[in-house]
């Protein structure tokens, strides 16, 4: 999604102002080697039968798309980047990443094997591909792609209820497209190729971080599907690079939960930043201070208003709010249940107005307040300073 440019902040897929930590003290010294792309068949963004995947590599990782010669390899972590940038920038962006990595996965409750799992070793283009040629069997339901058919109850519907039809292919599209297995989502592919083989489908099992050469700080650094964006170091130094890297990692971390395979993940961005600052710093405004915004109406960037840094701030108490009146685990837990269903955006009988409808349905469902007492995404919204300085008084 794309974001505003408000004050000074990480802006990018998912971002943030987050981060407090200054120390960067006790770094794990790291070793690697670089490698020629033409030798490994590792890109940033491979060809991909002329196409360079875009949408799921960061606003900002142009320099990486379009380097095409080299990169740095550690055991976790791939760094792209220019070839102008000196070494140094790769090994420390590689020392960094992989010092912080752990952090993030420790906060998010995450083992690195769950991680890799979760993401899958399919690129997030190949899965959407996949969407866009099952959801194509619209047009001829009585074909098939690779494996794929239209199944019969659905099929039923194309000579009878032309809308239902067509509201229940889109999903049944996206549910095939975000579980299927890495191997399935590129044999389908290619089984539904008009011509040739695709190639380059597939990520190594690894974090891959692109180095910019943007020296502007609102747009220092972002988490993305496949790992982390951020500035060269030798192109703009940041003090607090600790939190800076890790909060851009959770929101790595995040993607893997709740993306699905046509980029919807459907949480809304209080709930998102707020999480990446609170797992990072641990602290959050005052409640006392509870007044001065409500988060709760903040679904997407478009509805953030003022001072980004008071903005985030609120977001972050207000997940605080949540992960102590619930658990980090039941927290993840809606997060992961959020990615399992299907939300057609298109589908008018689900229209909430506001939040995602089983987004909605799950929190009304999971979620409680301090007291134990069922809490609803109505009630939260509109009963939010009433929660928070009842919070603030115990």
């Amino acid at each position: 999604m794309k974001i505003k440019l408000i004050s000074i902040c990480i802006i990018g897929l998912l971002t943030g102002c987050g981060g407090s930590s200054s120390s960067e003290d006790n770094l794990v010294a790291v070793t690697g080697s670089f490698q020629l792309s033409a030798d490994t068949g590792v890109y940033y963004a491979p060809d991909i039968n002329g196409f360079y995947e875009y949408d799921s590599l960061g606003w900002y990782s142009q320099d990486c798309r379009d380097s095409r010669n080299r990169y740095y390899e550690t055991d976790n972590v791939l760094v792209f980047g220019s070839e102008d940038l000196p070494d140094s920038d790769f090994e420390t962006a590689a020392t960094w990443v992989e010092n912080y990595f752990p952090l993030a996965l420790d906060a998010m409750h995450m083992t690195q094997a769950e991680y890799f799992e979760k993401r899958t070793s399919a690129r997030w283009y190949a899965r959407n591909t996949m969407f866009t040629m099952l959801n194509s069997l619209t047009s001829t339901p009585d074909l098939s792609v690779g494996d794929y058919s239209i199944p019969e109850d659905i099929r039923a519907e194309y000579d009878n209820d032309i809308e239902s039809f067509y509201y229940d292919m889109y999903d049944w599209a996206v549910a095939q497209a975000t579980t299927a297995s890495a191997d399935v989502v590129v044999s389908t592919i290619n089984a539904g190729a008009d011509s040739g083989v695709y190639s380059g489908l597939t990520l190594e099992d690894k974090l891959y971080v692109c180095l910019t050469q943007i020296e502007e700080d609102s747009i220092w650094g972002e988490g993305t599907y496949t790992g982390i964006v951020f500035a060269a170091p030798s192109v703009k130094k940041k003090s607090g690079i600790k939190g800076l890297i890790t909060h851009e990692l959770v929101h790595t971390l995040q993607l893997s939960l709740i993306m699905d395979a046509t980029g919807a993940y459907r949480l809304p961005r209080w709930w998102l930043e707020g999480q990446a600052n609170y797992l990072v710093s641990g602290t959050s405004i005052k409640k006392s201070k509870h007044n001065e915004y409500d988060p709760t109406l903040v679904v997407s960037s478009d509805d953030e208003v003022g001072d980004i840094g008071d903005a985030y701030s609120h977001y972050t108490l207000a997940y605080r709010y949540l992960e102590e009146a619930n658990g980090r685990d039941q927290l993840l837990s809606l997060m992961t249940q959020l990615k399992s269903l299907v939300s057609n955006a298109y589908d008018s009988r689900y229209d909430s107005g506001y939040e995602d409808y089983q987004y909605i349905e799950l929190f009304d469902s999971m979620m409680v307040d301090m007291d134990g007492n069922a809490l609803s995404v109505d009630q939260w919204r509109y009963d939010y300073h009433s929660y928070m300085e009842a919070w603030a008084n115990q």
